[in-house]
């Protein structure tokens, strides 16, 4: 399979992805009271595979877009992976309480290993909790676990979970 058929399957699992999370509904909030609509953290064990630095936007409807982005070269070790991710969701706040939030979406990660000169993607639900005060200027944290389809190379089925911290702002 060549790169411009495979960047095509993605492109449209893509507009997929973001097409369903538009009908996704959830209760409003006051957007002029939403202080700290920006997120930038650090994502462990998550949808860019061992790591990846993310930024993340929370709108209106307490609906999030988030892209990050991951680089790992370790050919020495035990793991040797070397390998490129760019993780991409669209997900829903649920509140709990006033800080705390259920977080149900979709993730499409992008991965590029260099040396198999391979394109694929990681494409599923996510579910998670969200530790985060959304009108103040503070510190996130979030768990969650995704279930997960390969597209491109193995085409199979996986399962990852995460947790990421950072700040809001």
């Amino acid at each position: 399979m060549n790169i411009l058929h495979s960047l095509k399957r993605l492109f449209i699992i893509l507009s997929l992805t973001i097409g369903v999370s538009i009908f996704i509904k959830a209760q409003g909030v006051d957007s002029s009271s939403v202080n700290a609509k920006n997120s930038i953290y650090f994502e462990m064990l998550g949808h860019g595979g061992l790591y990846s630095l993310n930024y993340e936007r929370v709108f209106d409807t307490k609906r999030t877009l988030r892209a990050g982005i991951s680089y790992l070269n370790d050919e020495d070790s035990f793991l040797s992976f070397h390998y490129l991710s760019i993780p991409i969701s669209v997900s829903e706040l649920l509140p709990i309480d006033r800080d705390s939030f259920l977080e149900i979406g979709m993730f499409n990660s992008f991965f590029y290993e260099f040396d198999v000169k391979r394109l694929s993607a990681w494409i599923g639900p996510s579910l998670g909790f969200r530790e985060q005060d959304l009108f103040r200027a503070r510190g996130m944290v979030k768990l969650f676990v995704s279930p997960f389809y390969i597209i491109g190379g193995e085409n199979n089925f996986g399962l990852t979970g995460g947790l990421a911290f950072g700040s809001a702002f």
